[in-house]
């Protein structure tokens, strides 16, 4: 989308991916994952607060021993993670769990929904001043590692 506001002299507005993905879901609170490769799952939390989506389990990478608590209440699952780390994450969070959607991916409406009220607003930028947001720095394994995680 850079790429392409870039050629055209258009300014943009940044979605996150786990926030696109959420504004997909149906739900008053939804967590977000998707499989974050290396034995990590991307995740973050989102309510729905006066039509909005916000994000209050912030963004991280995580390992499936060391997924952050959920604030109290029912919350829908969404995302690749759960096709991939389903036990971790049913023993983290299978009691607040009201339903799970492992196939649920982003989808451009999403991300039209996000950044449409950004435009309105008057926030976007020019494509060039767009800070990517990464959250993981690393995002392979060495031949080493690979071996280590096969052998676990």
């Amino acid at each position: 989308m850079q790429g392409l506001a870039y050629g055209l002299d258009k300014p943009v507005v940044g979605v996150p991916t786990l926030a696109a993905l959420a504004a997909g879901v149906d739900g008053e609170r939804i967590l977000a994952v998707i499989d974050a490769r290396m034995g990590e799952l991307y995740l973050a939390g989102y309510e729905r607060q006066d039509g909005k989506l916000v994000e209050i389990v912030p963004t991280g990478v995580f390992k499936p021993s060391a997924l952050p608590a959920l604030p109290a209440g029912d919350w829908i699952g969404a995302g690749s993670g759960f096709a991939v780390q389903n036990d971790a994450l049913q023993a983290a969070y299978g009691q607040q769990l009201q339903r799970v959607d492992a196939t649920c991916i982003p989808h451009a409406r999403g991300v039209l929904q996000l950044a449409l009220p950004e435009f309105l607003a008057g926030r976007a930028v020019p494509a060039h001043k767009l800070d990517l947001l990464y959250i993981r720095n690393k995002v392979a394994l060495t031949s080493l590692e690979q071996a280590k995680l096969r052998a676990a």
